[in-house]
């Protein structure tokens, strides 16, 4: 997205009830509100739903988009009874605050997925004008029955354990759907529709016999349905780093709800409520830097000084609440404490300024570290200091290069870590493919059996099995070549890239930066450590620097076994970086390991 294709966010944070948006103003009476995805089809289409928000302003129409109680930067959680009844109440008051608070007249609803399942349910009590339903979730039966099979595959593939699975629930990428929501949802069915939603309405979706069906049902009611192909569907529902923003789709959306809308001059009241307040802590949402490229909800300890504050980067194209909202939750539980944090969207990520490109061109830029440091002038502005540097995958490399060149940096918590360097050479969508687990996590499944028992029961996936086999040829091959290139690079006084990253983490010790090395146990980062310092980094032996090994935990530290170890391990970094913990010397520091079942 270049500004030559969409307009830049021009935004403005605000809060109803429970629940955190973001109005795009622009002028008129009239205005759309936006009901998003949810569960774990939240992060693909975040990036892409603020698209959609910035090109309706841009096109003259004021919106709203907003979490639902216990999504996102909203309070509540998943594990809460009543969801599909607070989802639905959200809508309500995000409705009543645009027209009470924002003085809109008239409204229009738009839905994506389950969203449009429960805008389409709730746009005669809202009394909207138009319903535009987005692929939307026609049978709630249906989605449940695909929710329980991915949950049950990616168990299978990543070796997950996880506790939530035993008492029922349905566990997608760290978000959770209990058995009562599950059995909600499963109850919704749009192809019943009695009522008329509205008296005009889009439907977008690829061609099936459900959407035709539900087709006929709205103009049952007494809809004018117009129908439209969704074109780009498919991309848009890659992973959040991948995903594609369907540009053509958007600007027929766009079409639609602005054709026969008269221009008009006066400009909706803009709120000054924009903060969220609970027992402990206290977060507003914020655009900031340089154009306002940057955004960001920062979190405070209500009854305390902050004793010191931790910066949230993004990982890989995820928005700035995390994998399964870990963000959120880590943030506003380390409130109570006394830690301050800031939840960060680099620009071309979440509610930041757009890139050119899907959300992977704002992964392994230089110029993220200009916005990191923009985000540490914002919080040194509001009285904060003792910053930790907080990052997983991409945004681990984002936080060694941020805090090597920043000074402030007391604390580095890095994550799975997968290049020290980025040279840029290689295709971050081929790496993401190839990203196969540790080789001696799958040399101990044969060595125990593990794998000829999943082999018999039919769970393996053959067509991984030669990635697999070329990477495990491979990797060793490259410590090899790595080990003899040192040796020749030392004879002929060239600098080899295991020197210059010794002499970064060097640096950051000499400096008193206390850094946190942290790998999942079958995480691919630990190959490229071992392939510079060893195996498990054994080479690597320096002041104020450890390594830490998460037991029975996939990359993205999914299960909540293993997001209670990285908590554990994430306090403890941030007291000894404040000086709460005394910093022992390298030698007196053992590998550390933590179960996460």
């Amino acid at each position: 997205m270049s500004v030559g294709i969409l307009p830049p966010p021009r935004m403005v944070p605000v809060t109803f009830g429970a629940c955190a948006g973001w109005l795009h103003p622009a002028s008129g009476k009239h205005g759309v509100l936006l009901c998003g995805a949810l569960n774990h089809e939240i992060l693909p289409l975040y990036q892409s739903w603020h698209a959609l928000a910035a090109m309706i302003a841009a096109a003259g129409l004021s919106v709203l988009r907003f979490d639902y109680h216990g999504t996102g930067d909203s309070l509540g959680d998943d594990r809460e009874p009543g969801r599909v009844e607070a989802w639905r109440q959200s809508i309500r008051a995000a409705a009543q605050f645009m027209r009470e608070e924002c003085g809109f007249e008239t409204l229009d609803l738009v839905g994506i997925r389950l969203g449009a399942t429960l805008a389409s349910l709730s746009a005669a009590e809202i009394r909207v004008e138009r319903l535009v339903a987005i692929a939307p979730v026609a049978n709630g039966r249906t989605y449940i029955r695909e929710a329980q099979a991915r949950s049950r595959m990616l168990c299978s593939i990543w070796r997950l354990g996880n506790a939530s699975l035993t008492h029922g629930e349905i566990a997608n990428d760290g978000f959770i759907i209990t058995k009562e929501t599950a059995s909600d949802i499963a109850r919704l069915d749009l192809t019943c529709v009695r009522t008329r939603p509205a008296r005009e309405v889009l439907l977008v979706g690829e061609t099936s016999s459900l959407i035709h069906k539900l087709q006929e049902a709205y103009e049952t009611a007494g809809c004018h349905v117009t129908r439209k192909d969704f074109t780009g569907f498919a991309a848009l529902m890659d992973s959040a780093t991948l995903a594609q923003i369907p540009l053509k789709d958007w600007q027929a959306v766009v079409s639609y709800l602005t054709k026969a809308r008269q221009a008009a001059s006066n400009v909706p009241v803009l709120p000054r409520s924009f903060a969220l307040q609970a027992s402990s802590f206290h977060e507003e949402r914020m655009i900031f830097g340089h154009d306002d490229r940057l955004a960001g909800v920062l979190c405070r300890p209500v009854a305390q000084t902050p004793v010191a504050t931790i910066l949230f980067l993004n990982t890989g194209g995820n928005p700035h609440f995390g994998w399964g909202r870990m963000s959120v939750e880590h943030a506003r539980a380390l409130a109570a404490p006394g830690v301050a944090s800031l939840r960060l969207d680099i620009a071309g990520l979440g509610d930041a300024a757009p890139l050119a490109g899907s959300p992977r061109a704002a992964l392994y830029r230089k110029e993220s570290i200009a916005d990191v440091r923009e985000a540490l002038e914002l919080l040194e502005q509001r009285g904060l200091s003792n910053f930790t540097l907080v990052g997983h995958c991409s945004g681990a490399w984002l936080a060694l290069n941020a805090g090597r060149a920043d000074p402030r940096v007391r604390g580095l918590f890095l994550v799975n870590l997968q290049r020290f360097i980025w040279t840029g050479d290689e295709d971050l969508e081929a790496l993401m493919a190839q990203a196969y687990r540790a080789t001696d996590s799958y040399l101990q499944e044969i060595g125990s059996g593990a794998m000829w028992q999943r082999l018999l029961k039919g769970q393996i996936n053959w067509a991984r099995l030669p990635g697999i086999a070329r990477a495990m040829l491979r990797r060793p091959a490259a410590r090899i070549g790595n080990r003899l290139w040192r040796i020749a690079a030392r004879l002929l006084g060239i600098e080899t890239q295991t020197a210059r990253i010794s002499g970064m983490l060097r640096h950051l010790s000499e400096r008193g930066t206390d850094t946190l090395l942290v790998y999942s146990e079958t995480d691919p980062g630990r190959e490229e450590l071992a392939r510079h310092f060893g195996a498990s980094g054994c080479r690597l032996r320096l002041p104020r620097l450890w390594i830490a090994t998460i037991e029975n935990a996939d990359h993205d530290i999914t299960s909540e076994e293993a997001r209670r170890a990285y908590f554990e391990l994430l306090s403890k970094h941030v007291d000894c970086a404040t000086g709460a913990i005394p910093a022992k010397p390298a030698s007196e520091r053992p590998q550390i390991v933590a179960q996460a079942a």
